[in-house]
């Protein structure tokens, strides 16, 4: 469950701190469930500034840093030059 009211989600019980930037990206993502969640669209939510190097490299670092704390039961799959796509796996 995202918490996004609080920057955390909760999986099997537990609570996962997530950082500002997380939170919004994670946000953004869910919104977007089943639908690949461009490069461009994270960085005019996120950043509200058109995409550059810069912000592509801080788009994929904050999605690797999720990936570690959510993908126990979230997946972040990438989509080549394109984006990202997020799944729940069921257990």
């Amino acid at each position: 469950m995202h918490d996004y009211k609080n920057g955390r989600v909760i999986i099997d019980n537990k609570i996962i701190e997530l950082t500002e930037l997380e939170n919004k990206t994670l946000d953004e993502l869910i919104k977007n469930k089943g639908h690949i969640t461009t490069y461009e669209q994270l960085c005019q939510r996120l950043y509200r500034e058109p995409l550059d190097y810069q912000y592509r490299i801080n788009i994929q670092t904050t999605i690797k840093r999720l990936r570690r704390k959510i993908e126990s039961k979230i997946k972040i799959k990438t989509r080549s030059g394109y984006g990202y796509i997020i799944e729940w796996i069921e257990r």
